[in-house]
C-alpha cells in the first residue's frame, strides 16, 4: 500500500504561475515616431513656404539629443540588455523628438492670424458663473497658497522626467507607452487649436497685472502679427492658451501614476494644488484649464482602448 506522502510527492508539480516583466510596446512607438516624421515634414514645408526662418543651431541640439536617446533605446531593446532602460529612453527621446516639431508648428499656426479668442474664453467663464479677478484676488492674497502654487506650477517638465522614470524603471512599460502617447496627442490638439484661438490669456484681458505670470504675451503677439522673423527654439515660448497644456501634463501624470500605490495620492494631491493655481500663474481662462483636463482624459482612455495598455499592480 502506497502511503499518502508518497502518493503526493509522486505526483506531477504544477508551476506556479510567473511573472513575466513587460516588453517595450514598440508598435506604440513606431505610430507615434511615423506621426512625428510626417509632422516634421509638415513643418519644413511650411517653413519653406513662409517667412519665419529658424535658428539652425538650438534645432540640431534638440535633434541630436532626440536621435542620441532614440539610438540608446533600439540598442537597449535589441540587444536584450535591459527592456526597461530601452522603454525609458524610447519615451523621453520620442517626447523630445516631438518637442522639436511641436514647437515650431505653433509657431507656424498662430500665424495665420486668426481673430483673438479672449472674449469667447472670457464669456464662457462668465457663463459657469466664473469670476476670474475675484480668484486672482484670492490666490494671490494669500502668501502660502501663492507660494506654494506657483512653485508647484514650475514643475511640470520635472514631473514628466520622474513619471518617464519610475514608470520605465519599475516596469509599466505599457502605461509609459500611454502617458508618451497620451503628451503627444494632446499637445498637437492643442497647438492646432491653440492656432485656431489665439489668446494673450486672463491678465491681459482684465488688464490686471501679471507679476510676470504672462512673459509670453509678447512673443504671442509677435508671432500672431507675423512681425516674429526668426524663430530660436532656445528661447521659444509656450504659445498655447486654450487648452492649457499645464493642465493637461499635471491630468496625465496622475493618471499614469495611479498604478503605482507609493506615487498614487502625493502625485494626486500635488497636481490638484497645481492645477489650482493655473489660472492665477498661467494666466488661464477657466475654459483654458478645462478643456486640457477633458481633452487629456479622453485621449488617454481611447489610447488605453485602443492598445490595452496593462494596469500593472505593483507598489
Amino acid at each position: 500500500m502506497v502511503s499518502a506522502s508518497t502518493s503526493v510527492s509522486s505526483a506531477p508539480k504544477v508551476a506556479a504561475p510567473s511573472w513575466r516583466p513587460e516588453r517595450v510596446h514598440w508598435p506604440q512607438y513606431r505610430i507615434l515616431l511615423a506621426a512625428i516624421l510626417v509632422l516634421g515634414a509638415v513643418d519644413t514645408a511650411w517653413l519653406s513656404l513662409s517667412d519665419l526662418a529658424l535658428s539652425p543651431w538650438p534645432a540640431l541640439l534638440r535633434l541630436g539629443i532626440s536621435l542620441l536617446l532614440l539610438a540608446g533605446a533600439a540598442a537597449y531593446g535589441l540587444s536584450g540588455r535591459s527592456e526597461r532602460i530601452s522603454a525609458t529612453l524610447l519615451s523621453a527621446g520620442t517626447l523630445l523628438l516631438f518637442t522639436l516639431f511641436g514647437v515650431i508648428l505653433s509657431y507656424l499656426a498662430i500665424r495665420g492670424g486668426w481673430p483673438l479668442a479672449d472674449d469667447w474664453l472670457a464669456s464662457w467663464d462668465r457663463a459657469a458663473g466664473l469670476d476670474w479677478p475675484a480668484y486672482e484676488r484670492l490666490i494671490t492674497g494669500h502668501g502660502w497658497i501663492a507660494a506654494i502654487t506657483r512653485a508647484l506650477y514650475g514643475t511640470s517638465v520635472i514631473q514628466i522626467l520622474l513619471t518617464i522614470l519610475v514608470l520605465g524603471f519599475s516596469g509599466r512599460l505599457g502605461v509609459l507607452a500611454e502617458f508618451t502617447a497620451g503628451l503627444i496627442i494632446v499637445a498637437l490638439v492643442s497647438v492646432v487649436i491653440g492656432g485656431l484661438l489665439p489668446a494673450l490669456g486672463a491678465h491681459h484681458y482684465f488688464g490686471i497685472p501679471d507679476n510676470g505670470a504672462a512673459f509670453f504675451v509678447p512673443e504671442i503677439i509677435a508671432a500672431h502679427s507675423g512681425s516674429l522673423h526668426v524663430l530660436d527654439l532656445s528661447a521659444a515660448e509656450g504659445l498655447v492658451t486654450f487648452p492649457s497644456f499645464h493642465t493637461a501634463i499635471s491630468v496625465a501624470v496622475v493618471i499614469a501614476c495611479w498604478s503605482v500605490t507609493y506615487l498614487r495620492y502625493p502625485a494626486l494631491a500635488a497636481n490638484a494644488l497645481l492645477v489650482a493655481g493655473v489660472p492665477v500663474w498661467g494666466s488661464h481662462y477657466f475654459a483654458d484649464v478645462t478643456a486640457g483636463a477633458i481633452l487629456t482624459v479622453v485621449t488617454m482612455l481611447v489610447w488605453r482602448r485602443t492598445f490595452r495598455a496593462p494596469r500593472m499592480g505593483l507598489g
